[in-house]
């Protein structure tokens, strides 16, 4: 087909994708996806919808070498959930959204630039019910990345107690490592460096709370030894 706005495909009797645009050319439908033919020289823009079983995907972007490159948003729609994502020449940008479809909320939100997770990701417990934060930097944990308690709340300020405080240098575990109960009372502190844990305290083993104060007044110390 060729100089088309909308091409349907069907594979084996069932609906498999729309592909809306002007000047559309395309060849016969390999596996369950069409095979585009594409001056390489230009860029024709289409909106392409792909349908699944229980789920289908609407995706904006252009035809370059002979294939369809993600540029614009992405929304795919499932039965539970709608993930929003938007592309600039394939690559994620800006926010990505996981929508509770039957509270129309967000329970994940993660921060992507030129393709890599960068920023702070979000989990939900519920909507606005925070079940953790991670920061990213160049697709890997990097920074202070902080876990909840499930249902469990500090009822002065109102706000889920703290489970867990990592802390991460290029994916890696490196620092300070805390473990909450749920009253809030600190159980279990490591000191990381480079993924390896070099001090640690457990109340269950010591209920001296003098040793971990002596812990973090030697942090900075035990790092410079190590090295």
């Amino acid at each position: 087909t060729k100089n088309s706005y909308k091409i349907s495909y069907y594979y084996e009797g069932v609906l498999s994708c729309d592909i809306e645009g002007k000047d559309i050319t395309v060849s016969d439908m390999e596996d369950e996806y069409p095979k585009f033919k594409q001056d390489i020289k230009k860029k024709t823009h289409v909106k392409f919808t792909k349908y699944y079983q229980k789920s289908y995907v609407v995706s904006y972007g252009f035809i370059s070498n002979n294939d369809f490159l993600n540029h614009g948003s992405t929304s795919i729609y499932e039965k539970s959930r709608t993930i929003k994502k938007y592309y600039i020449e394939g690559k994620l940008e800006g926010i990505v959204e996981y929508i509770d479809t039957y509270t129309d909320k967000n329970y994940k939100t993660e921060h992507y630039n030129d393709g890599k997770l960068n920023g702070e990701t979000l989990l939900y417990f519920s909507p606005n019910v925070i079940a953790s934060k991670i920061n990213y930097k160049n697709g890997k944990k990097d920074g202070v990345s902080v876990e909840y308690w499930k249902n469990c709340s500090d009822r002065e300020h109102k706000e889920n107690v703290i489970y867990t405080i990592s802390n991460y240098t290029n994916g890696i575990l490196h620092g300070e490592y805390m473990m909450y109960n749920k009253e809030g009372i600190i159980m279990e502190y490591i000191i990381y460096y480079m993924g390896l844990a070099i001090k640690k305290w457990n109340r269950q083993q010591s209920e001296k709370q003098a040793d971990i104060l002596q812990m973090i007044s030697n942090f900075e110390h035990t790092i410079t030894t190590f090295r």
